[in-house]
């Protein structure tokens, strides 16, 4: 069994981390665990979005056993923390292919 780490975590610019603090930072501080639903409601991320950066390692604390993700009960729940790269690699991949197509 694999446990991703925040040291496999690829580095981000100063930019999207700011945008991605600010984000939130605009959330109930009282909030601490998010479902897909909450992260779909509160940042526009589907569920299929979540799953393909799970399964990419982009999010820290996730276990694999191969390549499998290993779910965490009857429904995941994400920290802010992981959160944090959940937003992160959206950001970071809606950035990379809005400048492939400009160009």
């Amino acid at each position: 069994m694999l446990t991703i780490g925040l040291g496999d975590m690829p580095a981000y610019d100063d930019a999207d981390r700011a945008l991605v603090e600010a984000a939130l930072a605009a959330l109930p501080a009282g909030k601490g665990l998010f479902t897909y639903a909450d992260v779909r409601d509160s940042f526009g991320i589907s569920r299929a979005t979540v799953v393909r950066k799970l399964r990419g390692g982009l999010v820290p604390g996730i276990r694999f056993v191969g390549s499998r993700v290993l779910e965490d009960g009857p429904v995941r729940r994400f920290t802010r923390e992981q959160v944090r790269y959940l937003l992160l690699a959206a950001r970071h991949r809606f950035v990379s292919s809005a400048g492939a197509s400009a160009e």
